[in-house]
């Protein structure tokens, strides 16, 4: 069964959830705009790690799956 909801709700079972998620061909990874910030830039896998090394911390991200896919990785703002 998907364990997705809408409106970016999932039921959280930590006995029981996925603690592997694969990436696809498909999956869109999104960082935030820094000169339009009502939009994200979208960049390539590795465009996205380098970004991640800009930071001491990672950023938090909302992570769409579908059937254990990632669908996409999108970088939360964060004033």
């Amino acid at each position: 069964p998907d364990k997705d909801m809408p409106n970016g709700f999932y039921i959280y079972n930590p006995d029981n959830y996925l603690t592997t998620l694969f990436l696809s061909d498909e999956t869109q990874y999104l960082i935030v705009n820094w000169e339009d910030l009502s939009n994200h830039k979208s960049v390539t896998k590795q465009e996205l790690i380098e970004h991640l090394k800009e930071y001491s911390k990672a950023p938090p991200f909302r992570i769409i799956t579908k059937g254990g896919y990632v669908q996409s990785i999108m970088e939360q703002y964060l004033p």
